[in-house]
């Protein structure tokens, strides 16, 4: 990329604080004290989330605590809800460092973007599809599963300005937080990976879960599309929908074959075939594979473009991992667990192409 992605100025207008500010390049911005970097701007939050957010991570300190920390590891620039004492580098100070601060930089961050933008939400595999989709050339993605009220809009402040789309996972801890996530990233395409019983405890039915994550859709424009599992209704959205994973659906399977861990691939995209491979495969990853493909076209981009990455794409950490231990293999798909994943699990291991011995 060329220039920085931020200068303490450039954030300062963004922000609406008045007051003379350096052009000091910022390269990366976090609000972990421990993540900072040289050339870094440090977002000091609450340990309490604001904005009616609720955190499972909540902190009994709040970020300005670590203020010193973070100059200390080549802070830049703080945003901080109030002067801190004894900090020489710029301090630039907002009511809410999350809503003023975070939200407010991310907003300015979207609107200097033009390319695609896919949005992706769902009960499970969210980041796993979300990684399929990032192997298309130069796209920029959330990292790790920051799909959550300030790793969403950490996300879009650290996305590279000449990208050739963004891909950003959205994820839930409350009624309502999926519809904010989107319309504060302004999807050209919001994708829906799948809807299954998870979150029952907040939601109550899988028909509220169908609304929240369907509710995805509020932050497209009139033009955008809305990426769906064939059979999953939205009749919210009066816009443009594309349908995948189903035998009639406008992007499917057509045949797969097993060899060895690998799985050859043919899927039908519209009138046109087109053939990829997955290592490992498994009909999870099918569909994964599927839902990005489908985003990758409803975005107008060149859907063999992705399809020939998609088999360089392997599985993260605790999402089927194996490992032997004597003469036992050993899959670790502890990440996340909840139970659409682990029966995505299970057909998995049916799927393998095991010899001998018990599984």
């Amino acid at each position: 990329m060329s220039g920085p992605l931020w200068t303490v100025a450039e954030v300062a207008r963004a922000l609406g604080v008045a007051g003379s500010f350096p052009e000091t390049a910022i390269d990366f911005v976090t609000q972990d004290s421990r993540q900072v970097k040289p050339g870094s701007l440090f977002v000091a939050l609450s340990g309490t989330p604001s904005g009616g957010f609720i955190s499972a991570f909540a902190s009994a300190r709040d970020g300005w605590e670590f203020a010193d920390k973070a100059e200390a590891a080549g802070a830049v620039a703080m945003i901080v809800p109030h002067e801190i004492a004894g900090i020489r580098i710029p301090q630039i100070v907002v009511k809410d460092t999350l809503i003023d601060g975070l939200w407010g930089l991310a907003r300015a961050a979207r609107a200097r973007f033009n390319g695609p933008v896919i949005g992706l939400t769902g009960s499970a595999g969210k980041t796993s599809t979300k990684e399929f989709i990032a192997a298309y050339p130069n796209a920029y993605a959330s990292p790790s599963s920051f799909n959550n009220f300030w790793g969403v809009p950490l996300t879009l402040c650290n996305a590279r300005r000449d990208a050739s789309l963004w891909v950003v996972e959205m994820g839930m801890n409350q009624k309502g937080e999926i519809a904010r996530l989107s319309e504060l990233t302004q999807p050209t395409v919001a994708l829906v990976v799948n809807v299954q019983p998870v979150h029952l405890e907040k939601l109550g039915s899988l028909e509220a879960i169908r609304r929240e994550k369907v509710s995805i859709a509020l932050g497209l424009p009139e033009n955008g599309v809305l990426v769906l599992p064939a059979g999953i209704k939205a009749s919210e959205w009066k816009g443009k929908v594309v349908r995948f994973g189903g035998e009639h659906a406008e992007v499917h399977e057509v045949a797969h074959a097993p060899h060895g861990e690998s799985w050859q691939v043919v899927a039908a995209i519209g009138r046109k075939e087109i053939a990829f491979s997955l290592t490992p495969g498994a009909p999870h990853r099918v569909h994964n594979a599927l839902a990005a493909l489908a985003s990758i076209h409803a975005a107008h981009l060149d859907v063999a473009t992705l399809a020939v990455k998609l088999d360089r794409v392997g599985i993260m950490t605790g999402r089927g991992v194996e490992q032997a231990v004597g003469d036992v293999t050993v899959i670790d798909d502890s990440f996340n667990g909840n139970p659409a994943s682990v029966a995505a699990a299970l057909q998995s291991l049916q799927a393998r192409n095991m010899s001998g011995g018990r599984r």
